[in-house]
């Protein structure tokens, strides 16, 4: 039997690559301590009339073809780290493919949130504010009930970046990438 390995997986936002500035430090953070990483990369079209849950559900079948790929197995260390529609499925890729991963959640979607429960192993919940897809009051209110870390910036959006403000991103980089 092989010996379980400690792998990171990314799981890029529809317009968020894995070469941005949230999932890049988390590559490197972890690539540090030794860890392989895998980015998923969505390579099927998307048009932009699709409803949400027809994006997920073209985006899932790419990401299932990537993840079996990968070999991932129950006994590895886990840890994807998920930036917005990436949150969906990584929520979803950890129940079905069986597997115990740590999440660190960037950004996430109305429909992470049946997948960001107490019984989960997240590290952190990092979200703005000001994002047009998801309300922070929503977001904060579930993670109190579920006990899970969130990470809540006044006035970023969907990229925790804050309008009109260029050290407000550094500094929103800098507090998220210490809890990685």
């Amino acid at each position: 039997m092989a010996e379980p390995e400690k792998r990171i997986v990314l799981f890029p936002g529809g317009n968020y690559t894995a070469d941005m500035p949230l999932l890049y430090y988390a590559r490197c953070r972890y690539e540090a301590e030794g860890y392989s990483c895998a980015a998923l990369q969505y390579d099927c079209k998307i048009d932009g009339s699709l409803s949400m849950r027809q994006q997920f559900e073209l985006r899932r079948e790419c990401a299932a073809r990537q993840l079996r790929s990968l070999g991932l197995a129950p006994g590895d260390e886990l840890v994807f780290v998920s930036k917005s529609i990436g949150t969906v499925l990584a929520g979803w890729a950890e129940e079905e493919f069986a597997l115990s991963v740590r999440h660190i959640v960037l950004t996430p979607l109305p429909e992470t949130l049946p997948y960001l429960t107490a019984n989960k192993q997240i590290r952190l919940i990092a979200a703005g504010t000001a994002d047009r897809y998801m309300d922070s009051a929503v977001l904060r209110r579930h993670c109190e009930a579920n006990g899970l870390p969130l990470l809540l910036f006044p006035g970023a959006g969907h990229r925790l970046e804050v309008p009109g403000d260029l050290a407000a991103p550094l500094e929103i980089l800098r507090r998220v990438t210490e809890k990685y």
